[in-house]
């Protein structure tokens, strides 16, 4: 499975678009999304965390104020331990995910000494960059890389194609 993370205040609109595309290519059951996913009701934070140890990839959407967003008193959530994205991301480097910045709208990589200390290893991660100008040309890149660390051949189509013929012939 894929998991996405993201800042609903910083990347809700990109992490929306990225979703559509790889539920399309992946098939629903293999992304998890959390305003598709969690159902109304559910606990949040339970959730959270049964979904990233279902997970093998972890997407973590970075754009122009993920560093830098604050909470009502001012502080940076990111040096919050109770902040969503930051558990999120330090749960996916603890356990050993495939874990790939995404890097939007134009920011750079964040460097070790910006991150808190449970997260610094993703700024050892090799990001991808997903621009506007080259939105589809930077999703089948994406998309092979995470065929890759899936282990699948394919698209859902192509899967469905390949079933179809086998049970044709």
């Amino acid at each position: 499975r894929i998991f996405i993370s993201y800042r609903r205040s910083d990347s809700a609109g990109h992490a929306g678009r990225l979703y559509d595309y790889l539920k399309e290519y992946f098939g629903e059951d293999r992304i998890f999304f959390d305003v598709d996913t969690i159902k109304p009701g559910a606990d949040f934070e339970q959730k959270i965390k049964a979904e990233l140890d279902n997970s093998t990839v972890v997407l973590v959407l970075i754009g122009n104020q993920w560093l830098g967003i604050k909470d009502t008193n001012g502080n940076k959530r990111l040096d919050d331990p109770h902040d969503y994205v930051r558990l999120e991301v330090e749960t996916a480097l603890n356990k050993e995910f495939t874990v790939i910045p995404v890097l939007l709208q134009g920011v750079s990589m964040p460097s070790g000494n910006e991150l808190p200390e449970p997260v610094y290893d993703l700024s050892r991660r090799n990001a991808i960059k997903l621009s506007d100008e080259h939105w589809k040309s930077d999703l089948r890149l994406l998309t092979a890389i995470l065929k890759n660390a899936l282990r699948i051949s394919g698209s859902l189509k192509e899967q469905r194609i390949k079933r179809y013929r086998q049970i044709v012939f």
